[in-house]
This record gives C-alpha cells, structure tokens and sequence, in this order.
C-alpha cells in the first residue's frame, strides 16, 4: 500500500516538474567576460578561456572536503564501540577517513599547480594531520576490537569449562521428578 501511495507520488511530482521546466531558452543571452580570465592557446583543444580565480574554487572544495573530515571523526567518538556492528563500522568510518585524507592531499597539490604555493603546502600539511588522525583513530579501534574479541574467547572458555551436570536439567518440580527421593509419596 505504501509503495503504491509512494509511486502515485512520485508520478505527479515528476509531471509538475516537466511542466515547470519547458521553458522557451532560445531568448536568453549568455554573456561572459573575459578580464580575468587567462586565453591558452593549446594545439589540441584549440583555444581555451580559464579563469585566474580557480584556485579560490579549490580552496573552497578544501573546506568542504575538511568539515567532512571532521564531521566523520565526531561521528567515530560518538559511536559507542561495545558490539561487533559498531567496531565494524567504526572500521568502515575511518576507511572514509583516510579516502577524504587522501583527496585533501589532491586539493593542496592541485593548489600548488595552480601557482598557490602557500595555500596549497598548507593544505598538504592540514592533510598530513588528517593522516595522523585517520591513523590513530584506527589504531584506537583495532586496541578495542582486540580487548572485545578477547573478551569473547575468554567467556567461550569459561562455558566450555562449566559444563553443566546433566543431573541438573531444568525440572519442573513436581513430585514425580525424583522417584527415589520423593518424600511426599
């Protein structure tokens, strides 16, 4: 039933949305303007119009990559780490971790290539931390993923060394039970 009212949802939406959209965009001017742009003349791809301001871009995606960062390590302290799931994905967050690391590491390159040496070596040291971080967040992990699986060896053990006596089977405690010992007979 949910489905249904889902799809009946997602077909009206989808209509209002084409009908909105048709516009008539043969009238509209685009207008750009080439003062701060730099002109390269490439013998490939012809003639190539790049801005001088790319680099504010990059610096921009930098930030952005650096609050996921830290949002994905605020998620990591704030998972508790008392079952199997929450260790693996704890494992799973600092994979993420190190792959944001790693695109940092390409922002700042890409910010040096772009003739921003100071932002971009900045940035490549910003990562290095992120490294540091990604490293000892993981190390912190496999300490308790170790403790918890000794944990769990240790209670095995102790279950496999308590056997119970077969004599003391769950009974229901009627007098029939212990025919020998029955003092109510």
């Amino acid at each position: 039933m949910k489905k249904n009212i889902f799809f009946i949802l997602f077909i009206l939406f989808s209509s209002f949305s084409l009908t909105f959209c048709q516009e008539d965009n043969s009238k509209k001017i685009l207008e750009i303007e080439y003062s701060n742009a730099q002109v390269i003349d490439h013998s490939v791809y012809g003639v190539m119009y790049l801005s001088r301001d790319r680099w504010k871009n990059w610096l921009l995606r930098s930030s952005i990559v650096m609050m996921l960062f830290v949002t994905l390590l605020i998620i990591l302290i704030a998972i508790p780490k008392d079952s199997e799931i929450n260790i693996m994905l704890s494992y799973g967050i600092s994979g993420a971790m190190f792959s944001i690391s790693f695109w940092e590491t390409l922002t700042g390159w890409m910010l040096t290539r772009l003739s921003q040496n100071l932002y971009g070596s900045l940035i490549i040291l910003l990562s290095l931390l992120m490294y540091a971080a990604f490293y000892l967040s993981i190390m912190k992990i496999k300490k308790i993923d170790i403790s918890f699986s000794d944990i769990k060896e240790n209670f095995q053990k102790m279950s496999q060394m308590a056997k119970e006596d077969p004599r003391l089977i769950f009974l229901s405690g009627l007098p029939s039970d212990w025919e020998k010992e029955d003092f109510v007979r």
